[in-house]
Protein backbone atom coordinates (compact mmCIF):
# COMPACT_ATOMS: atom_id res chain seq x y z
CA UNK A 1 0.00 0.00 0.00
CA UNK A 2 1.79 3.13 -1.08
CA UNK A 3 0.09 5.28 1.31
CA UNK A 4 0.57 3.17 3.97
CA UNK A 5 4.97 3.52 3.30
CA UNK A 6 4.25 6.73 2.63
CA UNK A 7 2.97 7.39 6.04
CA UNK A 8 5.61 4.97 7.96
CA UNK A 9 8.77 6.78 5.56
CA UNK A 10 6.97 10.10 6.88
CA UNK A 11 7.33 9.05 10.61
CA UNK A 12 10.26 7.82 10.67
CA UNK A 13 11.90 10.94 9.37
CA UNK A 14 9.76 12.97 12.29
CA UNK A 15 11.28 10.60 14.56
CA UNK A 16 15.44 11.86 13.01
CA UNK A 17 16.67 8.22 12.88
CA UNK A 18 19.99 8.03 11.94
CA UNK A 19 19.00 5.83 8.93
CA UNK A 20 16.05 4.37 7.18
CA UNK A 21 16.44 1.00 5.89
CA UNK A 22 13.99 0.22 3.38
CA UNK A 23 12.75 -3.23 1.22
CA UNK A 24 11.54 -3.33 -1.74
CA UNK A 25 11.26 0.05 -4.46
CA UNK A 26 7.89 0.68 -3.03
CA UNK A 27 9.55 1.38 0.19
CA UNK A 28 12.37 3.08 -1.13
CA UNK A 29 10.44 5.62 -3.01
CA UNK A 30 8.60 6.35 0.06
CA UNK A 31 11.93 7.05 1.93
CA UNK A 32 13.27 9.24 -0.73
CA UNK A 33 10.23 11.37 -1.20
CA UNK A 34 9.95 12.06 2.69
CA UNK A 35 13.65 12.89 3.64
CA UNK A 36 16.74 14.04 1.55
CA UNK A 37 18.52 14.12 4.88
CA UNK A 38 18.22 10.61 6.28
CA UNK A 39 20.67 8.12 4.57
CA UNK A 40 18.04 5.26 3.06
CA UNK A 41 20.35 1.93 2.11
CA UNK A 42 17.45 -0.27 0.16
CA UNK A 43 17.55 -4.17 -0.39
CA UNK A 44 15.67 -6.36 -3.09
CA UNK A 45 15.31 -3.46 -5.66
CA UNK A 46 14.91 -4.33 -9.16
CA UNK A 47 18.21 -3.50 -11.47
CA UNK A 48 15.97 -0.69 -13.58
CA UNK A 49 13.76 0.79 -11.43
CA UNK A 50 15.77 4.32 -10.25
CA UNK A 51 18.07 6.38 -11.86
CA UNK A 52 21.33 7.19 -10.70
CA UNK A 53 20.04 10.58 -9.87
CA UNK A 54 17.11 9.64 -8.19
CA UNK A 55 19.58 7.35 -5.73
CA UNK A 56 21.40 10.68 -3.80
CA UNK A 57 21.91 9.50 0.07
CA UNK A 58 20.88 6.36 -1.01
CA UNK A 59 23.02 3.05 -1.02
CA UNK A 60 21.41 -0.64 -1.45
CA UNK A 61 21.31 -4.06 -3.06
CA UNK A 62 19.75 -4.26 -6.93
CA UNK A 63 18.57 -7.46 -8.31
CA UNK A 64 17.62 -8.58 -11.40
CA UNK A 65 16.02 -12.11 -11.83
CA UNK A 66 16.99 -13.45 -15.36
CA UNK A 67 13.22 -12.86 -16.80
CA UNK A 68 14.28 -14.46 -20.55
CA UNK A 69 15.59 -17.38 -18.51
CA UNK A 70 12.77 -18.28 -15.99
CA UNK A 71 10.25 -17.95 -19.39
CA UNK A 72 12.61 -20.33 -21.52
CA UNK A 73 12.19 -22.91 -17.80
CA UNK A 74 8.77 -22.24 -18.10
CA UNK A 75 7.70 -23.07 -21.54
CA UNK A 76 10.32 -25.66 -22.05
CA UNK A 77 9.80 -27.50 -18.64
CA UNK A 78 6.20 -27.18 -18.11
CA UNK A 79 5.34 -26.66 -21.43
CA UNK A 80 3.67 -23.54 -20.90
CA UNK A 81 0.73 -21.93 -23.29
CA UNK A 82 -0.34 -19.07 -21.08
CA UNK A 83 1.58 -17.10 -18.39
CA UNK A 84 -0.21 -15.40 -16.04
CA UNK A 85 1.66 -11.85 -14.30
CA UNK A 86 0.15 -10.43 -10.75
CA UNK A 87 1.95 -7.43 -10.42
CA UNK A 88 1.76 -4.05 -8.70
CA UNK A 89 0.74 -0.73 -10.55
CA UNK A 90 2.10 1.08 -7.70
CA UNK A 91 5.67 -0.60 -7.71
CA UNK A 92 7.80 0.35 -10.98
CA UNK A 93 10.25 -2.62 -10.36
CA UNK A 94 6.84 -4.74 -10.97
CA UNK A 95 6.35 -3.05 -13.93
CA UNK A 96 9.55 -3.16 -15.20
CA UNK A 97 9.61 -6.79 -14.98
CA UNK A 98 6.65 -7.32 -16.60
CA UNK A 99 7.71 -5.50 -19.60
CA UNK A 100 11.03 -7.95 -19.93
CA UNK A 101 8.17 -10.36 -19.53
CA UNK A 102 6.25 -9.26 -22.67
CA UNK A 103 9.07 -8.57 -24.53
CA UNK A 104 11.19 -12.01 -23.95
CA UNK A 105 7.50 -14.24 -24.09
Amino acid sequence: DPIAMKNAARKLAAFDVDVILAYGAGATQAAMEETSQIPIIFAAVYEETFSASQLKNTSGVCSKLPISSLVRYLNTALNTKQLAVIYSVHEKDTIAQLKEIKRVS
